[in-house]
Order: C-alpha cells, then sequence, then structure tokens
C-alpha cells in the first residue's frame, strides 16, 4: 500500500463516519472539526500534511461536501516543531497551503483542494529527538496540537542483495524481503510490465503493499503468481506483455500507525484507532521511513513460470526481458 491510497482511505472513513446523505439530525451552529492526515519522514525533501474539517447541513451531504468552504480550511498556521531531549525548540518547519487538481473524481471531491507543504529540512538527527505538530485556526480561533513524535531510525533492506540485481522466488524455497529496523510496517512490491496492443507497447505497473510487523516476509512460488495475477486487469485486445523491472519498497512507522494497521487488517471498526490529535482535532499523523531497491530483473527460470505457469499463462508474458 502506497501512502497516497492510504491517504484517501483515511479521508473517505472519516467523511463516511461522519456524514450521511440526510444529515438527521441537523445541529444548527455545530462547530467543525478538524481532521488531519499526514505521514512524515524526517530524510524526506519534501513533507505532506492533508487538514480538512467535519461538516454539517440541511443540504444533500453530496453536494455540500464539493463546496470547498466545508470541508477545507482557508486561513491557517501550520508549522512542525523540533524539540530536544528537554523539549526545548530547535526548529520550526513551515508548511504553505499548495493548491493541487484532484487526480481522481468522487463523491465527496471537490472542485478545487490544497494540501499544507514544507520543503525545509529537519534538522540533524543527534541535534533532535521530538517533533509536533501545530497548526492555528484562524477562522475558529483555535490551536491543534499533535502528540509528541520520536523520529525512527530509518529501515534497511538486507533481502534481496542489492548486488545480485535479480529475484527469484526458486531461490532455494522460497524468497524472503527482509528489512531491519524499528516498529515493522511491511513491503510494497511494484510489478513494471508493458502491454502490446495493436503494435503499440504501453507500460503499466501495479503495487501490492504486504503487510508485516516481523520484518520477514516469505514469497513462495504461489504467492508471487497469485499476486500478479490478482493485480492485472483482463484484457482481451493485449497481443502480449513484457516484463520490465520489479521495485521492493520497505517502510517502518510510529507505534500508531502500526496500531491502526493491525486494526485495520483485523477487519474491525478503523475509526475507532484513528485519531492521535488530542487537542481541538482527531485524525492521524505518524512517523516512517522507507527503504528501496528498484528495477529488480527476474531469473529465466522466474521468467518461464510467468509465461507458462497455471497462475499467469493467460496473461500472454513472453519469456524473455
Amino acid at each position: 500500500m502506497n501512502i497516497k491510497t492510504f491517504g484517501l482511505v483515511i479521508i473517505s472513513l472519516i467523511l463516511l463516519c461522519s456524514c450521511s446523505d440526510g444529515f438527521v439530525p441537523y445541529v444548527i451552529d455545530s462547530r467543525p472539526i478538524p481532521v488531519v492526515y499526514g505521514l512524515i519522514d524526517v530524510d524526506d525533501s519534501i513533507h505532506y500534511i492533508k487538514l480538512t474539517k467535519t461538516f454539517v447541513g440541511s443540504d444533500n451531504a453530496y453536494r455540500l461536501a464539493k463546496d470547498t468552504a466545508n470541508v477545507l480550511y482557508d486561513s491557517v498556521n501550520l508549522v512542525i516543531t523540533c524539540l530536544d531531549g528537554n523539549q526545548n525548540v530547535v526548529k520550526k518547519l513551515a508548511f504553505t497551503k499548495t493548491y493541487v487538481t484532484p487526480s481522481t473524481p468522487g463523491l465527496f471531491t471537490p472542485q478545487r483542494e490544497w494540501y499544507y507543504v514544507s520543503t525545509e529540512k529537519f534538522p540533524s538527527r543527534d541535534s533532535f529527538e521530538y517533533f509536533r505538530l501545530e497548526a492555528s485556526l484562524y477562522s475558529e480561533n483555535d490551536t491543534l496540537n499533535s502528540y509528541l513524535f520520536r523520529y525512527l531510525d530509518p529501515v534497511k533492506i538486507y533481502a534481496p542483495n542489492r548486488k545480485v540485481k535479480y529475484f527469484s522466488v526458486y531461490n532455494e524455497t522460497i524468497t524472503t524481503v527482509e528489512s531491519t529496523g524499528f516498529s515493522q510496517c511491511g513491503s510494497s512490491l511494484r510489478f513494471r510490465y508493458s502491454e502490446n496492443i495493436n503494435g503499440k507497447n504501453i507500460d503499466r505497473s501495479f503495487v501490492k503493499f504486504l503487510f508485516d510487523y516481523t520484518g520477514i516476509i516469505p514469497i513462495t512460488p504461489q504467492k508471487f503468481y497469485s499476486l500478479i495475477r490478482g493485480g492485472i486487469k483482463d484484457n482481451p485486445e493485449i497481443e502480449y506483455r513484457t516484463f520490465i523491472g520489479l521495485d521492493i519498497f520497505s517502510y517502518t512507522a510510529g507505534a500508531e500507525f502500526i496500531d491502526y494497521i493491525k486494526t485495520y487488517n483485523a477487519d474491525t471498526d478503523p475509526y475507532e484507532a484513528l485519531s492521535n490529535i488530542f487537542n481541538n482535532g482527531i485524525g492521524m499523523l505518524a512517523t516512517y521511513t522507507k527503504d528501496s531497491i528498484t528495477n529488480l530483473k527476474l531469473d529465466q527460470k522466474t521468467i518461464d513460470s510467468l509465461a507458462d505457469g497455471q497462475y499467469t499463462k493467460d496473461l500472454k508474458f513472453i519469456p524473455y526481458q
């Protein structure tokens, strides 16, 4: 699972839990509740935070949700404050409102949106120990704060071996994606390929997130080819497909994010584990780190099984890359 997809899931859940088509009962003069979403890697060069709000109204919920004034704050001073072990302020990262065009249409998608973005760098890891989100909501005359977060030691992938440059599900009995770091979250496999339609090649890809908090994800041949089978849509117009590359991304995350994912994957109510904003708001702000190995090729036996194996033969992959 990538970061953008997870954000859309959270925002959708919040809106679904907060409203219905008729908004009954309609509580006049109800104050909106700020809703925060952000995943912060202190080593990133750019940071994004989404800040929305709940709303009520007597009109149809879908129409209300498309009005930017109902779901987004227009005037906010938002910063991340870095603190040392004694909770003295080391640095403040300023965020600015940045307009974006909604990437996908939906029932709750307004005509225009904005995020809060910072391109400032976090201070060196040896100079701070905690950080927290602070936001002044001028329209509501409120200040929103998050809990204190510790930065995480970076995750590191150590299998597959970077020197080999090949991925094989026939390496001994299984292939294992292994990573080390505090609070394992899981790994994503991005499978890149091309489709030939009427003599024209079109590059495609899909991503499958494998949740795991042990740092060890065994991938059997059956599991690997089932992931491919499930990630590629049937298309009778395809003449053939060609494998391009496999990318692996591993993540660690703060305890609050791990708890959310555990709850979500346990098929219980994720709303119960959603909020870690303690003052004048709800939402999810979490720390994470990431590591990647990109453009891995498949060994010949794995390619042969992709082209002729029982799970993927009908996908028309050619037996070379």
